[in-house]
């Protein structure tokens, strides 16, 4: 497992809308580890389909 430290990571500012933010923050939901899952995911998505035709 990977583990990161402060400086590994960069402050962005995002804008989203209201209920869902609000809806996150009603369940607990920490959005930062979440998007960070969400990007790598459709990161890895992207590459893949971007590099298909290597893979093969």
């Amino acid at each position: 497992m990977f583990i990161q430290t402060v400086q590994d990571k960069s402050r962005v500012n995002l804008s989203i809308s209201r209920s869902l933010s609000d809806g996150a923050n009603r369940l607990g939901v920490n959005k930062s580890p979440t998007l960070e899952r969400t990007l790598r995911a459709e990161i890895s998505q992207k590459w893949e389909e971007a590099n298909k035709t290597k893979i093969e």
